[in-house]
């Protein structure tokens, strides 16, 4: 059976409506990015860093892996970062 232009726009329409969804998510900046740095930062402590999932991080933070992923390309290089904002603040008191 062949479909019409009607059948294609309507067997689009659940994806037109997911791109739609993910592209009102917030952007990971600013006060998101600072909580999921927090949200890491308990996740490790709780966890440990081998045990410790970026699935649980982003869970925990209402973002994607893919958001994480984006900023920092490995699980160190997000440590890294929590860290690196911990001793600057540390070294400015």
């Amino acid at each position: 059976m062949k479909k019409t232009s009607a059948g294609y726009r309507a067997a689009a329409k659940p994806v037109r409506e997911a791109i739609k969804k993910r592209s009102q998510r917030p952007r990971l900046t600013g006060e998101r990015l600072d909580g999921l740095l927090d949200v890491a930062a308990d996740v490790f402590t709780a966890e440990g860093f081998t045990a410790a999932s970026t699935n649980e991080i982003a869970r925990r933070a209402g973002a994607s892996k893919l958001s994480i992923y984006s900023r920092y390309p490995t699980k160190a290089d997000l440590l890294s970062r929590f860290w690196n904002i911990v001793w600057t603040g540390f070294f400015r008191r």
